[in-house]
């Protein structure tokens, strides 16, 4: 994590970008992300879906970026797993100052379906230590949903807790979301153009040992692009 002051002139996106670029090393499970993964549409019993995408989610005092990675195998017409990576910058405005946070994490998603719905569970948690520090995180977000081959509804709660330990200084992070989204693509086969969006409500604290909790719950929006290979 780290604490910076705005720069003097500059878009958010491309703020977010820097701050990325600069803050990844030691991110790992810091912050929630905006969701994990792809949605709820529907994929052949023996096809593999796998690609990416890039999201900016925008509120009254913050702005979150994220980019993903996912792999997801249709293995029955009832049952599917996706597997995934996600990389998340938010940056947060408080009074005078600006809090740049980031994460990255690796995911898991077991889902059933039935016809077009769906149930999945996103599932992530890490932990390491010694020398006299350590951290470690844990994520857990059910989802239902339903959809077709080129488009999909769903509502999802996602609650990620995070703490690290290094020296005199603990930070402790918790996060709580609710999202309603939906995804819309091109195209049902081969490489396809998607475009997601969310709106989310969510509360995140997180508590530093050297200066205090800072706190927020909020309501943004989300909007993403999506990039996605549907093979065999």
């Amino acid at each position: 994590m780290s604490l910076r002051r705005p720069p003097a002139a500059a878009a958010a996106i491309v703020t977010l970008l820097a701050a990325g670029a600069a803050g990844a090393a030691g991110a790992a499970g810091c912050v929630a992300p905006m969701g994990v993964g792809t949605g709820a549409v529907q994929v052949p019993r023996g096809h593999v879906a796998a690609g990416g995408g890039i999201g900016f989610g925008a509120a009254a005092s913050r702005e979150q970026f994220q980019a993903d990675l996912s792999s997801r195998f249709q293995v029955r017409e009832a049952f599917s797993v996706e597997t995934g990576a996600v990389y998340t910058v938010l940056r947060d405005r408080d009074g005078d100052r600006t809090l740049v946070f980031h994460g990255a994490m690796p995911y898991a998603r077991p889902a059933i379906h039935v016809g077009g719905a769906t149930l999945g569970v996103a599932l992530s948690g890490f932990g390491a230590g010694g020398g006299g520090g350590g951290f470690g995180w844990g994520m857990l977000e059910p989802r239902v949903g339903y959809g077709g081959r080129r488009w999909s509804v769903y509502a999802a709660w996602l609650r990620h807790v995070a703490l690290a330990v290094g020296g005199d200084r603990t930070t402790e992070v918790s996060a709580e979301h609710w999202r309603l989204g939906g995804d819309w693509y091109v195209s049902a086969e081969g490489l396809r153009l998607g475009l997601a969006a969310q709106v989310m409500r969510g509360d995140d604290r997180i508590y530093r040992s050297n200066s205090g909790t800072w706190a927020e719950r909020y309501t943004m929006g989300v909007l993403s692009v999506r990039l996605h290979w549907n093979g065999r």
